[in-house]
Formats: structure tokens, sequence, C-alpha cells
């Protein structure tokens, strides 16, 4: 399979792996008169690519890929990192879940190395976070390719969760990433330096993550 043709399959919404089910906290933002419309949508999107994805989950989506479809050990050592790593309880769950559902479709497609690396998954709590497996199972692409993807990965999310939130239509949502992806696109230019210390700070996000999880009423998991 072509480059090219890999990147439209794994980009494909309807390609199962678990994102659907979280809004990362946009359900509270809109509850709390946060999110109201495609200018905070953006501003939103921007402050996920550009304060944690940049900074966190690409930095080990990068590691990960750099160990190809096997180091089983070494990769597990990367998903313990990404959990002590991570502030919120909810968001570490859904990085999880998100992570263990994206190597569980690959199993059914006969992936062996997803499969053997969800078995080792599932055996010890604290792993399978998303950057992680995305590294996994990307592999065989270019590294831009995957970082490309991961990055296109939050902001669908983001948007597909405005649009079931009724905060943006579908032609709003789609402004929203056209210009957020003008101005990420710098970013995803320059490579991950091989120094880069894993960081984040997206307090917003966190702390409405966290409320989301004690929410009575709510149409998401996180």
């Amino acid at each position: 399979m072509s480059s090219r043709t890999a990147l439209l399959l794994h980009a494909d919404p309807a390609f199962g792996a678990g994102a659907a089910s979280f809004s990362s906290g946009l359900e509270t933002l809109a509850a709390d008169g946060l999110l109201t419309g495609p200018e905070q949508l953006v501003d939103v999107m921007l402050a996920a690519v550009r304060l944690r994805w940049h900074t966190f989950d690409r930095v080990f989506l990068a590691r990960s890929h750099a160990l190809g479809s096997g180091e089983v050990e070494a990769r597990l050592d990367l998903d313990r990192e990404v959990e002590v790593s991570m502030v919120g309880e909810a968001a570490r769950v859904a990085s999880r879940r998100s992570g263990t559902a994206l190597l569980g479709t690959w199993q059914r497609l006969h992936h062996e190395a997803a499969a053997t690396y969800r078995r080792r998954v599932l055996a010890e709590e604290g792993t399978g976070h998303l950057g992680v497996a995305q590294g996994l199972v990307w592999a065989d692409l270019p590294l831009a390719d995957a970082e490309a993807l991961s990055c296109w990965a939050v902001l669908t999310a983001c948007a597909s969760s405005a649009v079931r939130l009724a905060v943006v239509g579908h032609r709003g949502a789609q402004e929203a990433l056209v210009e957020v992806e003008r101005r990420v696109a710098p970013l995803l230019a320059a490579p991950v330096d091989a120094a880069a210390v894993p960081h984040a700070f997206t307090p917003v996000h966190d702390v409405a993550i966290e409320r989301h999880a004690r929410s009575d009423v709510k149409l998401f998991a996180s």
C-alpha cells in the first residue's frame, strides 16, 4: 500500500479507534459558555495542538515510531512514562481507551505487532496510550505522515465534537479546520527534537475534562 493510500485509510473518520467517544473537555467548555462558536473552536483546537499535542503527544509518537513494529519492552517503558506524566485521571483513561481501541482495530486486521502489543497492554494497567499505539501501527509510514495523521485526529475530534454539541454547524467546523491547519502547518514542518522533554500546559482543558467526569448528564465519555 502506498503512503498516500495508507494516509487516506488511516485518516478516514469511519476507521474506528474509539476517539468519537471523547470530547476532550469540549462538552464542559460548551456547557460553561466558553465554547460558543467557530472563533472559540479555533482557539480550543490551537491550544490542543500547540500546548499539548506538539509538545507532549507528538514526542511520544515519534519515540514509539522510531521503535518500529518490535521493541515491546521499550515501548512499554514509553507507555509508563506517558501514564506518570499526564495530570488528570480522566485524561489518562481516555488516552488508554483510545490507544487500546486503535490496537484492537489493527489486531482484527491481522496486524501481528498490534496484536502482540495489545496483549501486553491488557496485562499491565496504565499502558496502551494513544500516542504510543499510533507510533506502532503507523511505523511503516514516514514519520512526517504519522505526525500529520495524529495531528489531524486531534483536530477532527474537536471539530466533530463541536458539531455534535451544536456549537457549530458542518460549515463552521470546516472553516475552523482550514484556519487551524494554516496556523499549525509550521509546527508540522519542523521535526521533533530528539532531546525534547515531553510537557504540556492546557489547564483549561485539563480542568474541563476532570469536571466532566463528575457531570450527571453527558454526551461524551470525557
